[in-house]
């Protein structure tokens, strides 16, 4: 058996530009499919540098459709249920988004049959509290999808 994921953005890449004025956002939708043929489990790390303009972003992650419509497109808002968020500014590179790496079930693991996807939507905000940033700014943030099988791995 083999263990594969798929991490897609929506459009082609996680560029975010025209963030910039406190209050400002930008929401990207990632669809994660499990590619392999046993059912895995997966967590999130964030790898984006603390410097530029990804050290003065809040981030927010949520599922966009409870049936897991990996179609769906994401709101403009948050729902009420988070998987993430939101966490303040300069949250510094290897930080756990969703779930933790570590081999065996961690609290926060998403789980995927074969064949499953579904669909995360990241959304990053200036707060109203950072007063001016420089307009040109523009942030490309990483990050790293883990996976493992979950039958061998309690």
């Amino acid at each position: 058996d083999s263990v594969g994921i798929a991490a897609t953005p929506d459009d082609g890449n996680f560029l975010l530009s025209g963030i910039v004025a406190p209050g400002d956002h930008s929401v990207r939708g990632i669809t994660v499919t499990n590619t392999g043929s046993p059912a895995l489990r997966y967590a999130v790390t964030s790898l984006s540098a603390t410097d530029g303009l990804a050290s003065w972003l809040d981030l927010t992650i949520w599922e966009e459709a409870e049936e897991g419509d990996p179609h769906a497109v994401c709101s403009q808002q948050p729902p009420a249920r988070l998987l993430y968020g939101p966490a303040g500014p300069g949250r510094p590179a290897g930080t756990r988004v969703i779930g933790d790496p570590a081999q065996g079930f961690q609290e926060g693991d998403r789980t995927l049959l074969p064949g499953a996807s579904e669909k995360l939507c990241f959304m990053l905000r200036v707060p109203l509290s950072v007063g001016n940033i420089p307009q040109s700014s523009e942030a490309s943030p990483e990050f790293h999808f883990d996976a493992e099988q979950v039958d061998n791995n309690p």
